[in-house]
């Protein structure tokens, strides 16, 4: 059963938002989200992590979304393009989204078109393959979980780049088969998994800030056995091999440093050809005089050990 609620207010849209994996974060449930993992969204849903914060890059997009409508009619002139407005959600499901824009083409054609404003040079470096637009894997799942809770005819993304002028591209979104299906089930073992209270497994390069957020205290006294767990043992070899290349990293970037000073001298900025090629600026700090509030965090110290792991 799809659910469509009118947008009365940011408040009441975010409400909305809270009991559903929303379409902009379902590729997530699939693992294909290059800004959010199942357990970031896990924390989310669950109370134990913040929601995406507000940045530039969205307030952008929320003032350039203005500028959609006449460039999608000045692409598509026949057709009729309406902001949505709506909030959408499959109930049994806990999927939802907020579509941009419907249009509606002369043949009857309804369609759901995900507007996105991307800054010129990104979009050259994420969204273009051998000089051909394709969009990231992320997007055109959110666009086809919004034409699937509109059940539009079809899907496209319209892509927005605003730099000397302003350029807009219109790209369609084949539906995918099965992949409506594939993330039903998905959210179906998520919210169970937070209902429940049994987090994903961790994507540790991805993750590291939220496993010590879900970590954050040690019992005082508190042991667990470890005992025929190999990967503790591979675990402190790797964090010994990185502590070193740390260290010989640090090491050459202060002799780096330190040449840098014996070219200037006493100079502060050094010029190639007229233009400023390096800078070494006098940094003074003042004393401490205020007290610094406290914190903590668990300090995760390896143990050489005389037998097996």
């Amino acid at each position: 059963m799809i659910e469509e609620h009118t947008i009365e207010s940011k408040e009441q849209w975010l409400e909305l938002r809270k009991q559903d994996v929303t379409a902009s974060v379902a590729a997530a449930l699939l693992e294909l989200h290059p800004f959010v993992t199942p357990l970031q969204l896990w924390a989310e849903k669950s109370g134990k992590g913040a929601p995406v914060d507000d940045n530039p890059a969205m307030r952008r997009g929320r003032l350039i979304e203005r500028l959609a409508i006449p460039l999608i009619e000045e692409a598509r002139p026949d057709w009729t393009v309406e902001k949505a407005n709506v909030y959408l959600r499959d109930h049994d499901h806990r999927l939802g989204g907020t579509p941009d824009f419907q249009v509606f083409t002369p043949s009857g054609l309804r369609g759901n078109v995900q507007f996105k404003s991307v800054e010129p040079y990104l979009f050259e470096r994420t969204w273009k393959i051998d000089g051909q637009i394709v969009p990231p894997t992320w997007i055109g799942v959110q666009a086809l979980v919004e034409a699937y809770l509109m059940g539009a005819d079809f899907a496209m993304i319209g892509v927005c780049r605003v730099g000397y002028g302003i350029d807009f591209d219109l790209i369609d979104v084949p539906f995918t088969d099965g992949l409506i299906e594939r993330l039903q089930i998905a959210s179906e073992i998520f919210w169970s998994q937070v209902e429940h209270k049994e987090p994903p497994p961790p994507n540790f390069d991805r993750d590291a800030d939220i496993v010590r957020q879900l970590h954050p205290k040690a019992t005082i006294g508190k042991t667990v056995d470890l005992t025929g767990n190999n990967r503790v043992a591979a675990l402190a070899e790797e964090d010994e091999a990185w502590a070193a290349t740390e260290k010989q990293a640090k090491k050459k970037r202060d002799a780096i440093k330190a040449e840098v000073l014996h070219l200037l001298g006493d100079a502060e900025v050094g010029l190639i050809n007229g233009q400023v090629a390096v800078t070494a600026k006098t940094i003074e700090k003042p004393p401490e005089t205020k007290p610094r509030a406290g914190y903590s965090y668990r300090s995760v110290l390896f143990k050489k050990l005389g037998g097996a792991v």
